[in-house]
């Protein structure tokens, strides 16, 4: 449906028609509505969660609870953007879902989990370039998925069993 819309504005620009394929208010093109989202954490989730998660997925919960922040603006956050002494986060226009920037304030207890990731494991200060909830020399890690469903289930008592899909087996040949 993209696709669509682009030839159709490309189409009207370029000057191929006068009038749009399809209006918006086509029985073809039907725009949803988005979802309100109201899900809010119950009083003592946050606790079993927290107590769920391992370390590294714990400072990540704790980051996006105290600044509110999506779950790739929180992977992405680099020590360069990170300002203990003014206790602020600058997050760039360009790493943001509204594509603006955004200041946001570090409470005490973000502060609290943020100075205790500023160091290497040589006691230096990572660079700038670092990752803050990145892997141990400040790598980049892209991804929690695996687990956050994982501290999800253990907080409501289910202990997962990950099941993982073996290779299918080369063509011709017969297990």
């Amino acid at each position: 449906m993209g696709l669509f819309r682009t030839l159709n504005k490309w189409l009207l620009r370029k000057g191929y028609r006068a009038t749009p394929l399809v209006t918006g208010e086509s029985d073809v093109i039907k725009k949803t509505a988005a979802r309100k989202r109201n899900r809010r954490l119950d009083p003592d989730e946050e606790s079993k969660l927290l107590s769920a998660a391992g370390p590294h997925l714990r400072r990540v919960i704790i980051g996006a609870l105290e600044t509110g922040c999506r779950i790739g603006e929180i992977l992405s956050l680099q020590w360069v953007r990170v300002s203990l002494a003014r206790r602020e986060i600058l997050l760039p226009a360009r790493k943001t879902k509204t594509r603006t920037d955004r200041v946001i304030p570090i409470s005490a207890r973000l502060l609290a989990v943020l100075q205790m990731v500023h160091n290497d494991t040589d006691g230096e200060p990572f660079g700038p370039d670092a990752f803050v909830f990145g892997d141990e020399t400040g790598g980049h890690i892209k991804d929690v998925k695996r687990a956050w469903q994982t501290a999800v289930l253990k907080a409501h008592g289910c202990e997962p069993e990950w099941a993982w899909k073996k290779a299918k087996p080369e063509r011709g040949l017969a297990n």
